[in-house]
């Protein structure tokens, strides 16, 4: 609060103010499919409802300089837990994510040319996704050609089912990163570089090809663990996916190349909903390898989407061969620009043998409201 009130003469010299406003009513609904050979993992379900509250508000002072202020909430108002104890500590409870925070608390500098942010700021970049503390210089135009540098210290994300808070991410050598790209009509390309000192390197490409109905995705990244790493395992992951449009028919058909020693440092900041499948289909497992299908019907109110994927892969005790395979449905219908509601259906089978995944089951409800203002 004491905070807010220093930047109150720079709330009230602002020329114009842009908001937005996301409030979402999410429930959700788990179960796990018991093995009968195996007595310590029986059936059994959980689920939870919250309300979701994502705000930002953006306070221009000139063309070129703004503040931003965003934050988010979440209030479980529904819970029932997995009675399982194995199962109850792989979830976060009401008490972990019933959280007020703010996720922007930013000074920002945008001239066309050069950008530069400080603060709190909300990020999306592959495999860095959520809220940082530090600084983004940008050259170019995030349009066409641009490179840019960060600097983190602190790292936090809440989403409603999901809370993550490192304080002084690598000690005291925090983290750092470069990401260059190029954008076009034809092709979206970019290069980046995340390094923490003394603890992990990840360096990856990411491209987009276009056409009038054709398109080609393909994405590549290699972290190498550094002397002070806990998980001393150099990590990879490449995917690869063309995609055909027919009117409003949306068909995509791709597959995906997991390394020897899985993902688990790669996914620690904000890359949890890293791959195509919302219960990931094992695919951050060593060996992975991932064939999937994507369908998407949509107009201007309604959407409908079928995803499913076959992945075999390696389990990590005996070497035994092993597979999965999931299919996920969502259906969108909008009823206006601010009020439209979501449905999920999601299921993943996963092999018998495996002593570490199980089937599951997941249902999801969000009735989602929008509001602009500028």
């Amino acid at each position: 609060m004491k905070f807010l009130l220093l930047l109150l003469p720079a709330l009230l010299l602002a020329n114009e103010v842009e908001f937005d406003f996301y409030s979402y009513l999410h429930s959700e609904g788990e179960y796990r499919v018991g093995k009968s050979d195996n007595i310590n993992q029986p059936s059994d379900k959980s689920g939870f409802s919250s309300w979701y509250n994502n705000t930002l508000v953006d306070y221009i002072f000139l063309d070129d300089f703004y503040l931003s202020l965003g934050g988010k909430t979440n209030y479980v108002f529904g819970e029932q837990k997995y009675q399982v104890p194995s199962y109850l500590r792989l979830k976060l409870s009401s008490d972990e994510i019933n959280k007020a925070i703010f996720t922007e608390i930013s000074f920002n500098y945008d001239n066309d040319f050069f950008t530069f942010n400080a603060g709190r700021m909300d990020v999306k970049y592959d495999w860095l996704s959520g809220s940082i503390d530090g600084a983004i210089a940008m050259i170019g135009d995030e349009d066409d050609l641009s490179f840019r540098v960060f600097y983190l210290e602190n790292y936090t994300d809440l989403q409603y089912n999901y809370y993550v808070d490192f304080q002084h991410v690598n000690e005291e050598l925090n983290f750092y990163g470069a990401i260059g790209s190029y954008n076009s009509d034809i092709i979206e390309f970019s290069l980046y570089d995340y390094i923490m000192p003394n603890l992990r390197n990840i360096v990856g490409t990411h491209g987009y090809l276009a056409f009038e109905k054709v398109g080609f995705n393909f994405a590549a990244t290699y972290s190498s663990a550094l002397q002070d790493a806990v998980y001393n395992l150099d990590e990879s992951f490449y995917t690869l996916s063309g995609e055909y449009l027919y009117k409003n028919n949306f068909f995509e058909l791709g597959g995906s190349y997991t390394g020897e020693n899985g993902l688990i440092a790669m996914l620690q900041l904000g890359s949890f909903m890293f791959g195509q499948f919302y219960l990931s289909n094992q695919v951050d497992r060593p060996n992975a390898k991932n064939i999937y299908t994507r369908y998407i019907k949509a107009n201007r109110k309604f959407r409908f989407e079928v995803l499913g994927g076959y992945t075999s892969y390696k389990e990590e005790i005996e070497n035994k061969s092993l597979s999965s395979y999931e299919i996920d449905t969502y259906l969108t219908y909008a009823f206006n620009k601010k009020y439209k509601i979501e449905f999920g259906a999601m299921y993943m089978g996963v092999d018998q043998e495996d002593p570490f995944s199980m089937s599951q089951a997941l249902l999801t409800t969000n009735f989602i409201y929008h509001y602009h203002y500028e």
